[in-house]
């Protein structure tokens, strides 16, 4: 899989980047829902997110069921943690690469990456 992303993020390959995101998205649709959800609302902020910007979209109060996500989407090597973090207080993460937000964010319909832009905004200002 790194390989094909690689070539694809290149331009080389033979099926191209679409196929390389419909495998990444074949992948995520197998993982578990919480953390198939959790990586859907991170992919709306972009390459990084933060877990408060990621619950603030999911409005949901099992914050602490969602912070189980993480270990295992880093043990997935889908996302991975940075050493600082642009936000007084949180956590940074960002996408391992930009084809797997590409896909996460792929799996979001039109309505929800509406809702998604506005909530994000709101929780960044």
């Amino acid at each position: 899989m790194e390989e094909l992303i690689r070539a694809a993020a290149e331009g080389k390959g033979e099926g191209g980047p679409d196929t390389v995101l419909a495998m990444l998205q074949a992948r995520l649709s197998r993982l578990p829902p919480r953390s198939r959800t959790l990586l859907c609302a991170a992919s709306i902020f972009g390459t990084s997110f933060w877990p408060g910007g990621v619950a603030a979209l999911l409005a949901r109060g099992d914050t602490e069921a969602l912070a189980a996500c993480y270990p295992y989407l880093l043990e997935q090597e889908l996302i991975e943690a940075q050493a600082g973090s642009r936000l007084a207080g949180e956590e940074e993460y960002r996408f391992r690469h930009d084809l797997v937000r590409d896909a996460a964010y792929g799996l979001l319909s039109d309505e929800d990456r509406a809702l998604g832009h506005e909530l994000a905004a709101r929780y960044l200002a």
